[in-house]
């Protein structure tokens, strides 16, 4: 899958890619890739980006899904690195 998105307010922009391959038929794992930035309207604040690279596992069943990703992130301030972080992130999506 591939998600983009962009917003005018703070010139906020959005994008992760996922590659999954069902192992159980309600189950699925892969690796994922994001890519977020802002930029403030005002310019005494700082433009940041964000990578991410990791890994997810999703579950799904009739009503929903649940999915949990982790890797390593990487922030960049007004062009300088902030250095790698752990992150973790856990979606829960219900149909209805």
């Amino acid at each position: 899958s591939l998600d983009v998105s962009h917003a005018t307010a703070h010139d906020t922009s959005a994008a992760r890619w996922r590659a999954g391959w069902r192992v159980l038929p309600t189950m699925s794992i892969g690796p994922e890739l994001r890519y977020d930035s802002n930029s403030s309207l005002d310019k005494n604040l700082a433009e940041q980006y964000a990578a991410r690279a990791g890994g997810f596992v999703r579950y799904e069943w009739n009503g929903g899904e649940i999915s949990v990703a982790s890797g390593v992130s990487e922030r960049v301030v007004d062009s300088e690195q902030q250095g790698q972080d752990v992150y973790g992130t856990a979606n829960v999506l219900i149909q209805f």
